[in-house]
């Protein structure tokens, strides 16, 4: 057998004892998030966004937390920033956020999700909404599907984040390791086969990309699969794509199963779906992790049901940024917020009403100035997306029109080439077949000189003009 001493072959080293980090197996997708402007943010989170998940959507967003170590709050918040830095990069997965899709892997949505976010974040899903002409609730599914499939390709960054090195995350696992041997034996003895089997499987998931990219090109050809000419974008929506019919099998399946095994009770049919979405899962890890969602939305009803009885001024006394969320209707900070004192001008004296505190917090000169001073903002920022789609729309015109003159460079070459061909002695044959060849490149390079002159320069010259 050859022995291949390659960059996958790292098990051993040349003393045949085992490298650091050989036994690691687990590869994990993480970021460190800390910095990222959305979790640095110091403004309260008094601005509602919300919307209705599928359960691969919610799955998604569940995957999301993990690999950006976050709550589902602040991973959506970090989606709609990221996002909100060019909305255009999300066209390809609009249709999956269409609350009309039939879309697989995006139906029969049931998953609520109410999110407080800052009043930038808001803002950013305003301004996105407007764009896509989609209503809010598309706009964060938009934002959860997009940044859930970017955290996954290599070439991505996110502001101020790094990806988790692997020999970090796997002391941390080391650490948590509960000293009991069976497993790790178990994944010791898989080591090595594990090791000389990694240059195959990079092989194989590069041969099933291509695969990808053919059964991509056909079905476009066939009108069931739109290009919009950027072939590696393309390409992965087309194996997001792929990738969501298989979940929506997997989802077919796993009903089958419940089904065939006449499972009612709703706790076990959780336990074994976590159980079949996330095969490491023992039973008591998955009986966990059940517990601890069935805790959350007990402590969320919980809460919801103190709000909905609460008297604004208990609330203000508890949370007073929950009094302007859930009570108030303002769409700007209270005129205390950057006060060196504004924890004490927050309190509710004593005897204040609420009718009383909230003037206090918004007087009217406060409130209009705001206003006047977020229409002018408004303003530039619409500008500003306008100047963006016209440079967006005059880069691909360039684009288009440095296609063309590649084409007719091309096939100027070829013809000056065949015209330059010795045809002393060639048979009537090779003549004719020469002549077709110089006929069909005349063609093409006349072709290709009208689309030039057509109307693509001209759009051009004179957006360049303008």
């Amino acid at each position: 057998m050859k022995n291949n001493k390659n960059k996958f072959n790292k098990t051993i080293n040349p003393s045949g004892n085992e490298l650091p980090l050989s036994w690691w197996k687990f590869k994990k997708n993480r970021y460190i998030t800390i910095n990222h402007p959305a979790i640095t943010a110091k403004e309260k989170c008094a601005f509602k966004v919300e919307t209705i998940l599928s359960p691969q959507e919610n799955q998604t967003l569940e995957g999301l937390t993990r690999t950006l170590q976050t709550s589902k709050r602040d991973a959506v918040r970090i989606a709609i920033y990221e996002l909100g830095k060019d909305v255009f990069k999300a066209e390809n997965f609009l249709k999956y956020a269409d609350k009309k899709t039939k879309e697989k892997g995006h139906t029969s949505r049931s998953f609520e999700l109410p999110i407080r976010v800052i009043k930038e974040e808001k803002e950013i899903a305003q301004k996105i909404a407007k764009q896509f002409e989609i209503s809010e609730k598309e706009v964060v599914r938009l934002c959860i599907i997009w940044l859930g499939k970017k955290t996954h390709e290599i070439d991505f960054r996110m502001t101020k984040c790094k990806r988790e090195g692997q020999e970090k995350l796997a002391r941390e696992w080391s650490k948590e390791y509960d000293g009991s041997g069976s497993k790790l034996n178990k994944l010791n003895k898989a080591s090595h086969a594990a090791y000389e089997l990694a240059e195959e499987q990079a092989q194989i998931e590069k041969q099933e990309r291509e695969d990808a990219s053919k059964r991509m090109q056909w079905m476009a050809g066939a009108g069931k699969y739109r290009l919009t000419g950027e072939f590696e974008s393309d390409l992965n929506s087309f194996i997001l794509l792929e990738n969501m019919e298989e979940e929506e099998r997997m989802e077919k399946e796993l009903e089958q199963i419940l089904e065939d095994e006449n499972i009612k009770s709703k706790r076990e049919q959780d336990i074994r779906r976590a159980m079949f979405y996330f095969p490491f899962m023992e039973r008591e890890d998955a009986e966990e992790y059940v517990k601890e969602k069935a805790e959350e939305l007990v402590k969320e009803a919980e809460e919801e049901q103190w709000l909905e009885n609460a008297s604004d001024e208990e609330l203000i006394d508890k949370d007073w940024w929950q009094f302007f969320f859930y009570r108030c209707n303002y769409h700007c900070d209270p005129i205390w917020t950057n006060d060196k004192d504004w924890e004490e001008q927050s309190n509710r004296k004593e005897n204040e009403t609420a009718t009383e505190y909230e003037a206090r917090a918004f007087p009217p000169e406060y409130v209009k100035e705001f206003e006047e001073r977020k229409k002018k903002e408004q303003e530039k920022r619409m500008k500003n997306l306008e100047v963006a789609k016209k440079q967006k729309k005059l880069r691909k015109k360039r684009d288009l029109v440095n296609d063309l003159k590649d084409e007719v460079e091309r096939w100027s070459k070829e013809i000056e080439e065949l015209n330059a061909k010795n045809l002393k002695g060639k048979t009537d044959k090779e003549l004719e077949k020469h002549q077709e060849s110089l006929k069909w490149a005349e063609d093409a390079l006349s072709i290709q000189k009208k689309r030039l002159i057509d109307s693509n320069y001209l759009d051009l010259y004179w957006d360049d003009l303008s």
